[in-house]
């Protein structure tokens, strides 16, 4: 069944359009707590997001953690928390490919899966990272 919701999943996420009727817009949303649903929502009415799929079970869904976002010295990161323990906790912190490729705030669900066993996990974007202009990607021009 359908539910509405003033916005689709908690915080930010993607959006991707994917049919446009009159003033009804139906669009795919995921997010770091996502996996990705339909969402339907009328333009004419109180603008409501209403979800028209329901692909994650809620009990895995609640075990996912939306990471942090930090910018460090002009460098992107993603911080993925784990729950609060005593005593020090491990970090992981997790290279992507590349250079031409970025980490971006969307359904993770290894970096979630890892925070909740106890790891921090930071998964930075850097130079070379596409996504966040072409100066950050032109740090690595002559490298290799």
């Amino acid at each position: 069944s359908a539910s509405a919701s003033a916005r689709p999943g908690p915080g930010k996420g993607c959006h991707v359009p994917v049919a446009l009727e009159g003033n009804t817009l139906v669009y795919h949303f995921r997010s770091p707590v996502e996996s990705g649903d339909l969402w339907m929502c009328d333009g004419a009415a109180d603008g409501a997001a209403v979800r028209v799929t329901h692909t994650f079970p809620p009990a895995v869904r609640a075990k996912l953690s939306a990471p942090q976002e930090l910018v460090v010295g002009g460098r992107h990161a993603l911080l993925y928390r784990p729950p609060p323990s005593p005593g020090p906790q491990p970090a992981i912190v997790w290279a992507h490919g590349g250079p031409m490729a970025a980490f971006s705030y969307e359904y993770s669900p290894i970096a979630s899966w890892l925070a909740s066993l106890g790891y921090f996990v930071c998964v930075p974007n850097f130079a070379g990272s596409v996504g966040f202009g072409v100066a950050l990607m032109d740090e690595v021009l002559g490298d290799g």
